[in-house]
């Protein structure tokens, strides 16, 4: 191994290749400022402070509240958040999975109940939740998957009239900005999506569309029909999803909605604070604060409208339970005096399911130019239109 402990100093010279490595060597170093993004400042918020709306959680929802909410003038808003800033791993594709044992990632494990993941060790599995500023949306693969029209006509017929199937696409439409030139040329995709929301909805950039296509091809040759965008199919086919990202970078709920707005007189924010309880009247049952901890401190702030909990769905009715809102059963077992006895808080957690498929072919290496120089191209990204390890494609099959 290659060790600089014993080394003398370098002998000065006016050589080019010395100063080409110089001058490399601060390229790189100032490349870092290119990675920072902005941070969201920490409001100075006293002790049994009062606000119109409290929001626990700034995480995907928590951050879109957050902005509408503020957008009132007349309205003081407090968010409160368990994380802090992204780091710069959250806002490069596919470095997602250098922050699962981190501290912007909840950690949390599923307890083994006997039927479910018996073929996991101990029967648990890992629930990755993002624990920053915009949550699991900074967290997550930016895969950018509507959700299916039936499962919102049930929570319609159910009795949320809230969730009719316009209601909803109008919502989803607000939010988007579609920037792939490829799917808007399609005037169905083009018609579907959204152009003037705050989180972009595009393609990755890819080095290897050929092998992507060959994996389409083979889906096709079974049955299973190509279609140019998975939302607008109604999630029935194979194709390339669509992503949440612009010029290699993430687009969260944090980069959307909070940073552009992080300056808003009437909105505060505090960062790795704790949410530990609602304060609720015993009598009409009504939410009037919460009780906080930050930095060793137990914090109370009041709401004069609203507390509204967007802690993620792990976290939100945890709270709830936690402030006596939850199955009476289990509150007592517990030692927390039951205010309301709601037996399906904390019950149905349910959760996507994604297989990956490793395929292994025998055919020759084939490599694009693109692919050829890629170790060097994706170092300096803003030169070229490959970005830093989006190397591959997903395809959606349901």
């Amino acid at each position: 191994m290659f060790s600089l402990n014993n080394a003398s100093c370098l002998m000065p010279t006016t050589g080019a290749g010395p100063q080409l490595f110089a001058a490399t060597l601060q390229y790189f170093a100032a490349a870092q400022c290119l990675l920072n993004h902005d941070t969201l400042p920490e409001s100075n918020v006293a002790n049994f402070q009062s606000f119109d709306f409290i929001i626990i959680g700034g995480g995907t929802a928590g951050s879109v509240v957050a902005r509408r909410l503020s957008e009132v003038k007349g309205w003081k808003i407090l968010l409160v958040e368990a994380g802090g800033d992204p780091p710069v791993e959250s806002h490069t594709p596919g470095l997602d999975n250098t922050m699962a044992d981190s501290e912007f990632n909840w950690k949390s494990v599923s307890t083994n109940n006997g039927p479910i993941d018996q073929a996991i060790v101990n029967g648990s599995i890992k629930l990755s939740r993002g624990k920053m500023f915009g949550g699991s949306s900074s967290l997550n693969e930016m895969h950018y998957i509507r959700g299916h029209d039936a499962d919102f006509q049930k929570w319609f017929d159910a009795g949320n009239e809230d969730w009719s199937l316009d209601d909803v696409h109008r919502c989803f439409k607000k939010a988007e900005s579609l920037q792939s030139i490829k799917l808007l040329k399609d005037p169905t995709i083009n018609k579907f999506y959204g152009k003037e929301g705050p989180i972009v909805i595009n393609r990755f950039n890819s080095t290897k569309r050929d092998s992507t296509n060959g994996v389409l091809k083979a889906c096709h040759e079974v049955g299973i029909n190509y279609v140019p965008d998975l939302n607008v199919a109604g999630l029935m086919g194979c194709g390339i999803v669509t992503a949440t990202a612009a010029d290699g970078v993430r687009q969260s709920t944090n980069t959307g909605y909070l940073e552009p707005i992080k300056n808003r007189w009437n909105l505060k924010i505090l960062k790795h604070a704790f949410a530990r309880k609602i304060l609720i009247t015993n009598d009409s049952k009504l939410a009037f604060g919460v009780q906080v901890e930050k930095d060793g401190r137990i914090l109370t702030f009041y709401s004069t409208h609203e507390v509204i909990l967007s802690a993620g769905a792990v976290n939100t009715p945890q709270l709830l339970m936690l402030s006596g809102i939850g199955p009476k059963e289990h509150l007592s077992s517990k030692n927390i005096p039951c205010l309301v006895d709601s037996p399906m808080v904390g019950q149905n957690l349910q959760d996507h399911l994604v297989i990956p498929i490793t395929v292994y072919g025998d055919g020759p290496d084939k490599k694009t130019e693109k692919e050829k120089h890629y170790d060097i191209l994706k170092l300096a990204p803003e030169v070229t239109d490959i970005r830093p390890l989006q190397t591959t494609e997903s395809c959606g099959v349901p």
